[in-house]
């Protein structure tokens, strides 16, 4: 059970820049002798291995391709689902759950090194996450997992129209004190081999269509913008305003970090930019990178997506310094709509988008994230398919900003070697740009 939880939260740890919330609820306490040895000997390993990689070299292209210069494209790999393939969690040796997800964190840093040669940057340092959770929205959905392979389903709460009536705007809950006791133990225990730091809140994520969707239901909602549409905007500007709420919150308590480094942001790029602020204890939302999305709007209409979700999203992603739009949702017909946004910067093109309309509506004005089929490596990948699909994409936006990002990938079929195969193939197409 405890491996199976891992599997499910592994997957809210896309990228090397923060610490996974694997266990929830564990609290931290002095390790045990056996786990201080395991840890200090991982961390000095992985602190080695980082270090081998051109990171500043790295770090340049990544301020040059946020600054809209051109340049070749850049490559970043997300194991996410897979990871559980990569790194085994029966092979862990700590016993303390909290020191446990230390110990994985270790063990993918130096995997990531040694096995995916992407473009992502490690710096040198560790991050102390502020533990904070939320109340919700006064009603919950019923959830019924799959425990094979995490997919699942949901009884949603809101029956009726006047259920609307029962939600309330979500608080948020500091745990000071354990934020605290976590940041000087990991400082106690790595402090001379990486530097330690509290990381704060970087990512700032805008999804009131999410939430909607797990309160009402899909189908529910859909139907809903045509039966009445007056109660759909009633529900997401409730919605909207909690999320601002819960926003402000973070900006008035001194919570919020500058996330122009190695931070993921929008659906998978890095943050190197000199266009925000650099780290500073009292950050702004207008100091940072923001990200919106809408993929339960995939087949809605650009009138409707702008109508029923982008006009509640706008407040806050005008408030951000740079914004990125989009993760799995293709805007073939909604760039346009999407430029609203004051100062977006990246915008995801899904593997459903049609890449030659992204390519006009984005010109050189956007970072072209483009997001490969992940089902590509899902079974066993061929090369020679996978350089001509490669081929169309550099042909298509070879004049853009283009970075490619391999995310969403559920599984490899317990053969790592077929990220090393997709790369391979990849990085000999951008030799011939």
């Amino acid at each position: 059970k405890k491996n199976m939880e891992t599997l499910y939260r592994i997957r809210q740890h896309p990228t090397a820049g923060a610490l996974p919330i694997l266990f929830p609820e564990a609290k931290a306490m002095p390790a045990s002798e056996k786990d201080r040895l395991v840890l200090r000997e991982l961390a000095k390993k992985a602190f080695e291995a980082i270090n081998i990689k051109d990171n500043e070299g790295l770090k340049k292209e990544w301020y040059r391709h946020n600054s809209l210069v051109k340049g070749k494209p850049l490559v970043l790999i997300y194991p996410e689902d897979s990871w559980f393939e990569l790194i085994n969690p029966e092979e862990l040796k700590c016993e303390d759950e909290y020191w446990r997800t230390w110990e994985w964190y270790f063990k993918h840093l130096i995997y990531h090194v040694k096995n995916l040669e992407d473009d992502y940057v490690f710096e040198p340092e560790l991050l102390v996450e502020p533990v904070i959770s939320h109340t919700g929205w006064g009603l919950k959905a019923t959830y019924k997992k799959n425990r094979v392979d995490g997919a699942f389903i949901w009884e949603p709460p809101i029956k009726n129209y006047e259920d609307i009536d029962l939600l309330k705007k979500p608080s948020v809950i500091y745990d000071e004190k354990e934020t605290h006791a976590r940041l000087s133990l990991v400082t106690n225990m790595f402090s001379d081999i990486f530097p330690v730091k509290f990381n704060g809140i970087t990512r700032i994520h805008l999804d009131p269509v999410g939430e909607a969707t797990v309160l009402r239901g899909m189908q529910e909602l859909m139907y809903d913008m045509f039966d009445n549409p007056d109660w759909v905007h009633h529900l997401m500007k409730f919605i909207s305003d909690g999320i601002e709420e819960i926003c402000n919150f973070y900006e008035d308590k001194g919570l919020l970090r500058a996330n122009n480094q190695n931070h993921y942001i929008g659906s998978g790029g890095l943050g190197y930019t000199n266009e925000l602020k650099p780290e500073k204890l009292q950050t702004k939302l207008s100091e940072m990178w923001g990200f919106g999305l809408a993929q339960e709007f995939t087949d809605v209409s650009p009138a409707q997506h702008d109508e029923f979700c982008l006009q509640y999203q706008l407040p806050v992603l005008n408030r951000m310094g740079l914004a990125a739009y989009g993760c799995c949702e293709p805007y073939t017909h909604k760039f346009d709509m999407i430029k609203k946004i004051k100062n977006l910067r990246r915008v995801s093109v899904s593997p459903w988008c049609d890449i030659r309309k992204a390519s006009e509506a984005l010109e050189d004005k956007y970072i072209y994230s483009f997001k490969p089929d992940p089902a590509m490596i899902a079974m066993e990948p061929d090369e020679e398919m996978l350089r001509k699909y490669f081929r169309e994409i550099i042909e298509v936006a070879k004049e853009n900003h283009l970075e490619i990002i391999l995310k969403d990938t559920i599984t490899v079929g317990n053969n790592p070697e077929r990220f090393k195969i997709w790369l391979r193939a990849l990085r000999k197409e951008l030799q011939n740009i």
